[in-house]
């Protein structure tokens, strides 16, 4: 009988990572499992004794920088769970430091409170009121697994809130200082641009005057000069009747501007999956979020809100979205300047965000205070091609009708695979042919570009194996 592999523990698993933790170095690993279109690498552990969670986020942070990966899972099977309270209590700032790598705005709701353990329950002290959006976001379900996955124990987890009335000032005080900072930076603004606009008018002016004046000739050549003076006024009538002088009009340069006053934002990007509530200035760049109100593929429109303010000034809402996250900005702009703003969002490609990230007591959600926007050329993404000399045939393929499997509508399955130069495709939902009425209505009955193949992925029950066992002849709507 073959003897029975014997397992590695993390140093000798993870030969390049230097960590000063005995126990996780002392740790077994004993199952590795990786989700390739997820990008998720889970990795069960076995100790010994406990292990710090900022150990356990600081390999998981290594994992997946050294693999390329979008997330490292850690599960730690930990013989002794005795002190596993005392653990939780005295490591809660780690664990929402842990949280917020994860879920960043969580961190908005979490900082500053603390905890009370009771009968196999965490009791949180929020010190903002943010109760309502974690449950029903169901945060408290994601606490309590990465409790079980790192402490071994199962914890239910509660909010209190306990926010103080000066809290809520502050938060509030805070709030209508940074509000009031950018109206008065657009205000000086608007007088910059009047400033610039009227100087460069009046350089305009003293070009025009100067180059129009008269010169001073001697008296000897003052026949011909007065011939010469004749012309050039005959002309000059001639251009006055045919074509008006343009008026000096203080229009904006056009530039990619759309917000702001400078062009110059040298601070390094951020994504938004990184951005917190203590993040305070950042530059973020993303797509304005759009919204499709039905199935007609032109239909699409960007979603920008619009609050006219008692004081007279406008709230522009928007959602930006960089590949990584979505995030609400928001920008204060005066009346007259409003539908400009709305109508260079709209046509911009791309925008790139200064502002503040801060949490907006009203939405109650981690928002941006826009300062600066620019408009960004769209970056150029390879686009995928199938460059085959003989096309294949995918035979095995999941629509949105596939629950959890598939989220791409048939209609565009098949625009793609006939753009690839395909003449054929199956569609093979998980039990279900309800994406089939949207390929046939597509393709109609006969296209000589492409062929759909109508299937299924079925479930099977095996014939010789009984469903039901100790049949007693009773009514199965009535048994228990």
């Amino acid at each position: 009988m073959e003897a029975a592999k014997e397992k590695k523990n993390i140093k000798e698993v993870f030969k390049d990572y230097n960590s000063t933790s005995f126990e996780l170095n002392a740790a077994i690993v004993e199952e590795v499992n990786l989700y390739k279109k997820r990008s998720i690498l889970e990795l069960k552990i076995n100790s010994d004794k406990h292990i710090n969670i900022k150990e356990i986020s600081q390999l998981e942070q290594y994992i997946e920088k050294r693999f390329q990966i979008k997330e490292a899972s850690i599960i730690v099977n930990l013989k002794n769970t005795e002190n596993s309270s005392n653990s939780i209590q005295e490591e809660w700032e780690d664990i929402i430091e842990y949280i917020a790598r994860k879920h960043p705005i969580a961190k908005a709701f979490l900082k500053g409170s603390n905890i009370q353990i009771e009968n196999k329950t965490i009791k949180v002290s929020l010190r903002l009121s943010g109760k309502e959006f974690l449950e029903s976001n169901k945060f408290n379900e994601v606490f309590s697994k990465i409790i079980k996955n790192i402490y071994q124990d199962r914890y239910k987890v509660e909010y209190i809130e306990n926010v103080s009335s000066e809290d809520i000032s502050k938060i509030k005080e805070r709030t209508i200082e940074q509000e009031k900072q950018v109206i008065l930076n657009a205000l000086q603004e608007v007088k910059n641009i009047e400033q610039d606009t009227n100087k460069k008018a009046q350089e305009f002016k003293k070009v025009s005057s100067s180059s129009i004046s008269k010169p001073k000739y001697d008296n000897q050549n003052k026949e011909n000069i007065q011939k010469t003076e004749e012309a050039k006024n005959n002309n000059i009538n001639k251009a006055e009747k045919t074509e008006p002088i343009p008026e000096i009009t203080n229009e904006e340069e056009e530039t990619p501007l759309i917000y702001g006053r400078s062009l110059n934002l040298k601070e390094q990007l951020t994504k938004i999956q990184d951005i917190g509530v203590e993040s305070g200035n950042v530059l973020l760049q993303g797509k304005i979020l759009k919204v499709k109100l039905d199935d007609k593929d032109d239909d699409i429109n960007l979603d920008i809100k619009v609050r006219e303010l008692k004081n007279g000034k406008f709230l522009v809402i928007f959602s930006v979205y960089d590949g990584t996250g979505t995030i609400d900005c928001k920008v204060f702009a005066q009346a007259d300047k409003v539908d400009k703003i709305k109508k260079r969002l709209k046509n911009a490609p791309e925008v790139r965000i200064a502002g503040t990230a801060q949490f907006d007591p009203y939405a109650k959600q981690l928002g941006i205070l826009a300062n600066t926007i620019l408009e960004m050329p769209e970056e150029k993404k390879a686009v995928r091609t199938d460059n085959a000399k003989v096309k294949r045939v995918e035979l095995h393929m999941h629509t949105q009708m596939s629950t959890m499997d598939g989220v791409t509508p048939a209609k565009d399955l098949i625009k793609r695979a006939m753009k690839w130069g395909m003449k054929s495709i199956a569609i093979t939902d998980h039990g279900s042919v309800q994406a089939f009425p949207d390929a046939h209505k597509m393709l109609g009955v006969n296209n000589p570009d492409m062929k759909v193949l109508y299937g299924v992925e079925a479930y099977l029950v095996p014939d010789r194996i009984p469903a039901i066992s100790n049949i007693k002849g009773q009514d199965l709507e009535n048994a228990t």
